[in-house]
């Protein structure tokens, strides 16, 4: 695994993304060169596991028109635990719609945000991608 300020530096220069990488979990979903690089730097594939069966599975995510927009997802750790929250916004008050503690893990950051959002891709079709606030 790389180191803390490894990570942050790779981060900090992903502005835009020059590629969308396919989920194997579902089609309806992609992620960016950021949301990559973080999953080969921290080792966080899980995460994006986490985020997108949340997505898949969950009826809100079908239902509520919000979280079709926009949805800021947060990873939280504190020592070898961490909490993943999903919220529609990031205004004050927001109560997550998605709250899974993680009982362990070695993730290096102390916390990431990742957002998803609606796109079109090429070939016509409407995803959600998962992307760096920087990417945005």
């Amino acid at each position: 695994m790389n180191t803390v300020p490894e990570i942050k530096a790779a981060l900090a220069q992903c502005m835009c993304t020059e590629d969308y990488y396919k989920c194997p979990m579902t089609r309806s979903v992609v992620h960016t060169d950021g949301v990559q690089t973080l999953m080969g730097m921290a080792s966080a594939y899980w995460l994006i596991d986490a985020i997108i069966s949340h997505m898949v599975t969950k009826r809100i995510f079908k239902t509520d028109q919000m979280l079709q927009g926009f949805q800021l997802w947060e990873l939280k750790v504190t020592g070898s635990s961490a909490v993943l929250t999903c919220k529609r916004d990031s205004g004050p008050g927001q109560r997550p719609v998605v709250r899974q503690k993680i009982e362990y893990t070695d993730f290096p950051l102390d916390k990431i945000k990742i957002y998803a959002e609606p796109t079109e891709l090429a070939d016509g079709r409407t995803v959600m991608v998962l992307l760096l606030p920087s990417e945005r």
